[in-house]
């Protein structure tokens, strides 16, 4: 059949049709600048991720291991060492599976560091500068000890919303880690750009996918 020649063709029929007056060319820089997007954005967030899990201690890092006291119970022992410095308190969320309801068992807890030379430091989930979460344990703060005897306890107190009480009815373990968690400024600039260059891929996509018309 012979085309029409009032007629103009979109679309398939624009390029692909037998008799088309147009065809697609696609740039393969386009297709490479996705691809290189992709893999640079994936590495980025990859290494930060592999980052903060290596930098998180484990129980074999304590210096003290203590249990947060449950909302309206008695008070527990204090968690004891001797050390100066800076130093990081995680509380263990087992059994925890939904984030929310972590969080809200973090943000609860309350902590304070007594100092045998003088003062104490009061902290709180709630209160961090940024949190830090891995696997089932979760930082509440981090203090610094002058020198000397230390002695560390932490309780659960009320928190959000009143539905949410019964997550802080049970007592849970806490352990003390030297230094502050986190990892180094690079990569947390490396993690945000791995972000961004994940969400210019699809648009580096679809301008390779769209081409651009030229005549046959």
């Amino acid at each position: 059949m012979t085309p029409d020649p009032d007629f103009t063709p979109v679309g398939f029929a624009a390029t692909d049709a037998p008799g088309a007056i147009v065809r697609r060319r696609r740039n393969p820089i386009w297709l490479a600048l996705a691809l290189v997007l992709a893999g640079g954005g994936l590495a980025g967030i990859v290494l930060f991720v592999a980052a903060q899990v290596g930098n998180a201690p484990g129980r074999d890092e304590a210096v003290a291991d203590g249990t947060v006291a449950a909302l309206g119970s008695t008070d527990t022992a204090a968690a004891r060492f001797s050390g100066a410095g800076d130093y990081t308190v995680w509380i263990e969320t087992d059994g925890v599976s939904r984030s929310n309801n972590r969080d809200n068992v973090v943000a609860a807890t309350n902590c304070d560091a007594a100092f045998e030379s003088s003062g104490s430091a009061h902290f709180r989930g709630a209160r961090q500068g940024a949190s830090v979460t891995i696997e089932d344990r979760s930082t509440v703060g981090t203090f610094d000890a002058p020198g000397g005897a230390v002695a560390v306890s932490c309780r659960l107190r009320p928190f959000g919303r009143y539905g949410n009480r019964h997550l802080l009815s049970t007592e849970r373990s806490f352990f003390v880690t030297p230094g502050r968690p986190g990892v180094a400024s690079a990569l947390w600039v490396g993690m945000f750009a791995g972000a961004f260059a994940l969400f210019l891929v699809p648009f580096a996509w679809s301008r390779y996918r769209a081409g651009a018309l030229r005549p046959r």
